[in-house]
């Protein structure tokens, strides 16, 4: 397993080789890589520690050089809704999307940030991985702790911009009054 190594690497095809070489005839290799489209250029991000990041024909190609056989599979930290039967055990999983224009889609309908390339030397090694989708949980849902984190903050950012606006229309009362007691004085 190489998660979120191959970009930090200039010489990637060595790396690869070297996993290859040591890979088992019926082994199989996780390797996952950023999609250069989605990751930095669709964001417009440069990550000063990724070396060589791949676009999926790249990254298709270099795995191509090194194994018999590979599958790309996407991953992407999503918001979603999931809904499941609390009677069955769940068999297989059916995603659907909202379109910006509001149609219903069927699939996931997102681009990968990320791909994670199943590797290996003989064909039958990857036939016995089922396609589908698959969801990875955080039981203590840190994500949602994050933003609710954030958005608590944001709430009191706002309440203390309220009190630092109503303090600044008193003194800017309380300057007006003070500007027009002047000039009364001044007039007498």
């Amino acid at each position: 397993v190489s998660f979120e190594t191959l970009e930090h690497v200039l010489e990637q095809d060595r790396m690869l080789a070297g996993f290859a070489r040591l890979l088992s005839p019926a082994g199989l290799l996780l390797v996952s890589s950023p999609d250069k489209a989605t990751y930095s250029d669709a964001q417009g991000q440069e990550n000063p520690f990724h070396l060589r990041e791949l676009y999926r024909h790249e990254l298709e190609a270099l795995l191509e050089r090194h194994f018999a056989c590979h599958r790309l599979m996407g991953q992407k930290l999503l918001f979603q809704s999931v809904l499941w039967d609390l009677e069955q055990p769940l068999a297989e999983a059916g995603a659907q999307n909202i379109d910006a224009d509001g149609r219903l889609q069927q699939g996931v309908g997102y681009a990968p940030l990320y791909y994670l390339a199943l590797c290996a030397q003989q064909p039958g090694v990857l036939e016995d991985i089922r396609p589908g989708l698959h969801c990875f949980g955080d039981q203590a849902e840190s994500v949602y702790a994050h933003y609710n984190q954030e958005v608590r903050r944001i709430i009191a950012a706002g309440e203390h911009i309220l009190a630092q606006d109503a303090e600044i229309a008193r003194l800017r009362a309380e300057l007006a009054a003070c500007q027009g007691q002047s000039r009364t004085e001044s007039q007498s």
